[in-house]
Order: C-alpha cells, then structure tokens, then sequence
C-alpha cells in the first residue's frame, strides 16, 4: 500500500492510504469501499502498476528502486496483482461495493 511511497507522494494515492492499518478507515477489521471511492482505488492501483513498470514517472519517486523492490517479491506477485485489479475492475463495472477484511 502507500506505506511505500515516500510520504511527500502519498498524498496522491489517498484511496490506498485508506487501506492502511493506521488510517481509521476500518470498522471492526472491515472496509467498504463503493462509488467514486472504488473507481478512484482502482486507477490509483493502475497507476501505481505503470509506475512500477516504468511505464510512468512520478516526480519524488525512485521508479527504478520500486521496481527493484517488485521484483523481491518475484513473478507470482505480478499475478497476484493481475487478480486485485480484476477484482477492482469488475467491482467498479459492475457499481458494487468491495468489502476488504
């Protein structure tokens, strides 16, 4: 989540701010997100997805070190972040709420 942005840029993905555990965003270990909150989440993690691949650059933003650190993770995050995207995209599509636990 943004906990790994530098904190002079998370102010630019403030729906991913929200997922954090320190954010007071969360009722009883649940969040819902809907509406204009869940299409905002769904092109902040877009972004930070063409950020990552060098696809786009963010002034502040190390893109080479995020990239690195991606890659600590290896190939299986990637899909790992195909499948939370589909999640993102068919909530959004469909004008539904996402429920994260």
């Amino acid at each position: 989540c943004s906990r790994y942005l530098p904190r002079n840029l998370r102010a630019s993905f403030p729906q991913l701010h929200k997922l954090e555990p320190e954010s007071g965003h969360w009722i009883e270990e649940i969040q819902t997100i809907k509406g204009a909150d869940l299409q905002e989440l769904l092109q902040e993690f877009q972004r930070i997805r063409r950020i990552v691949r060098l696809e786009e650059f963010l002034p502040g933003l190390d893109n080479k070190a995020f990239l690195e650190r991606r890659n600590d993770y290896g190939a299986e995050f990637e899909g790992y972040l195909d499948e939370i995207e589909g999640i993102l995209r068919m909530a959004a599509k469909e004008g539904g709420e996402l429920k994260i636990l």
